[in-house]
Order: C-alpha cells, then structure tokens, then sequence
C-alpha cells in the first residue's frame, strides 16, 4: 500500500503485521500503488506513481526500485500507472496518466514511446486489460467525461462508453459472462453502468438512490459486485437484479479502493484502503 508518509509498506496476512517498509519510496503523496507478479522471471514487480511527478518500478525481493523515471509530466503529478506484461512477446511496458494530458507508453528501460489519448479531460484511473478471445491488448481510462478503451498495438480510440449523468468516471472492471466481455464502471455519483466492451452498448444501470461517488469496484462473483464510497462506507450491488442491495459501515473517511484477495485463514475476503490511512480485512460470514 502506499502512503501520505511517501513509504510503501507490506502487510503479511499470515503474520497478520507490516513485514516491509520502501521508505521515503517518494518525495510526495504517493498516488498510485500496484502488484504485478512475474511467473517467469518469478519476480514480484511493485510500480508506483507520486505527486512528485515520478513512476518507480521496485523489486519486492530485492528491496529497491529497479527503474525511475523522473519528470512524466512536467509540473503534473502522475495520477494513476499500469504495467503492461506482453504474454506473447514478453516485452513490458509502463502506462502512465496525469490531469489534462494524453496518456504516455514507456519500455521498461524508462525510454518513452508514444502519447496517446485524449488532452482535454483529467484521467482518474486507467488499466490494462487483454481479450483472450481477440487476443489483443487494450488500455482502459476512466475519466472526466467518459470511459474509454484504447488499443494498446495502434493506439487508437477502439469504444467510448458514456452514460447519463455527466459526472467523473472513477473505476473500471472487465469481465467474461458467456462469450462476451462485459465493462463494469463506476462513477461520481455513485451509479454503477454495465456495457458490452467490443459494441460500447449499454446493457444495464444500477441507481445507487443516493449522492455519492464510487472511487474502487471489486466483483464477488458473477452476481455481487463492491464499491468502495464516498460516504466511508462499503456498496453491494446485484449485477443481475440490477439493484443497489446495502452498505456497510468501515471507515471514518472516503474508501478509495477495494479488493478481493484469498486470506490464508478466512478465505475469500475484501480488503479496503481509506482516507483515514487504515487498511480493512473483509471476511464473510460463516452461517
């Protein structure tokens, strides 16, 4: 997890404890902090991105930053960052993203590539998703005005998925139901959308009856999907019946982000990251 202390730190489930501290891993808030595993390499890559204008790739195991790349964005902090690992060419590749300017595509070396995207909207949160059915990469971005998908290969605008109303579009999810790639959204004043990825058609609305902004989304399963509030509280929604179904009260400030994990002692959980600097394990309960 990252933190307004510029440290990451690594929370042992089993130990139930912080067994790891990167600290001073910036010079400002740290923004933006991701898990990306290497199976071949067997490498445990951690990427981060700061107020401070730069992105870092770290070596869990090795206990230091293995890339930095300084000045992303001149005078523009780097919101959200994505790793990209090519399965065919195993080639891999830094997605980066700021308020108001196009995202950037970087090796892994730190040489930058290509601007692609929009200049005119502020981006909130942007993934990496690969259609195994298409075989194809895309980058998702969630945004001021809309979310879109892009392809990663050319760079172009592939679907835009805009609903009603207009509000900041905060968190993306992909997923297969049947044979169809499904895009779940979340957005500014807490409305969840359901679209067909490959048509940007709208299949379903989910009305939270309320104001406030979803910032994290994390499916149960095919039915129950989470969001992280901002009211400090944890949504279920029922992606079937199209419904908001309850929250649970957790934390004393905005929830930022929620995630599925599988704990070594309760099993399936949620965990949840907050404005109040706490993390929160989720476990359900056993009848």
């Amino acid at each position: 997890m990252g933190s307004t202390s510029y440290n990451i730190e690594f929370y042992d489930c089993n130990l139930e404890k912080i067994i790891k501290t990167f600290f001073h891993a910036h010079n400002d808030t740290v923004f933006s902090c991701r898990h990306y595993p290497d199976s071949k390499q067997r490498i445990d890559y951690i990427i981060s991105s700061s107020k401070d204008r730069t992105v870092k790739v770290w070596d869990y195991t090795k206990n230091q930053y293995i890339l930095n790349i300084n000045d992303v964005y001149q005078g523009s902090y780097i919101y959200s960052v994505s790793l990209l690992c090519h399965i065919l060419k195993d080639n891999k590749y830094i997605i980066t993203s700021c308020p108001y300017e196009k995202m950037r595509i970087w090796d892994f070396n730190g040489s930058f590539l290509r601007d692609f995207g929009q200049n005119d909207e502020s981006t909130y949160f942007i993934d990496v998703f690969y259609d195994k059915i298409a075989k194809k990469y895309y980058i998702l971005n969630a945004n001021s005005s809309d979310v879109k998908s892009y392809d990663f290969h050319t760079g172009n605008l592939f679907k835009r998925y805009k609903g009603s109303p207009q509000t900041w579009h905060m968190s993306v999810v992909i997923n297969y139901i049947e044979e169809n790639v499904v895009l779940i959204e979340s957005d500014g004043k807490g409305y969840i959308r359901i679209w067909n990825f490959n048509t940007a058609e709208l299949l379903k609305t989910i009305d939270p009856h309320s104001s406030f902004s979803i910032r994290g989304i994390c499916q149960w399963n095919d039915r129950y999907l989470f969001g992280a509030g901002s009211d400090n509280q944890v949504k279920l929604f029922d992606l079937v019946e199209g419904k908001y179904v309850t929250s649970f009260e957790s934390h004393t400030s905005t929830v930022c982000t929620i995630e599925k994990i599988m704990h070594p002692k309760y099993g399936e959980c949620l965990v949840t990251q907050a404005l109040d600097g706490k993390l929160k394990l989720w476990a359900a309960k056993k009848e």
